[in-house]
């Protein structure tokens, strides 16, 4: 993972969060980051929403945005276009942040931090991949 984000354009690097070799971003960042991504050749498949806190990360694997797996015969660079505009489109389906943290709140009533800390502490991981053209 890192040596793919170390491909992204510099903006996009410095706007990253990176933890454990995976990066993430703030959900406002995404679109600089597709565009970033899809310059370089890079497709995404996917991430989800984490609370990243300096003593642990929580995963909230059910916010979710993966976009549907290469087909046989698509192209890299179709591919990589698709894989980012269904990742952005996925993103924006998903709850705002006051209604996640709302949620984690229901699910982990042990999770007290306050809004502010909690809207901090969001981040939306994005897995990178590198390819190459199909033959015909």
């Amino acid at each position: 993972m890192n040596g793919l984000i170390q491909r992204l354009p510099e903006p996009a690097r410095a706007l990253a969060d990176i933890r454990g070799g995976e990066a993430a971003w703030r959900r406002a960042d995404l679109p600089l980051v597709s565009n970033a991504a899809r310059a370089v050749g890079l497709a995404t498949t996917g991430g989800q929403v984490q609370l990243r806190l300096p003593s642990a990360i929580h995963e909230l694997y059910w916010q979710d945005y993966d976009p549907g797996e290469r087909k046989p015969d698509e192209s890299w660079s179709v591919y990589a276009d698709r894989s980012w505009k269904e990742l952005l489109f996925l993103v924006g389906t998903l709850p705002d942040d006051a209604a996640i943290i709302d949620g984690v709140r229901r699910l982990w009533p042990w999770f007290g931090l306050p809004d502010a800390e909690a809207r901090a502490a969001m981040w939306f991981v994005v897995y990178l991949t590198a390819g190459t053209e199909r033959g015909r």
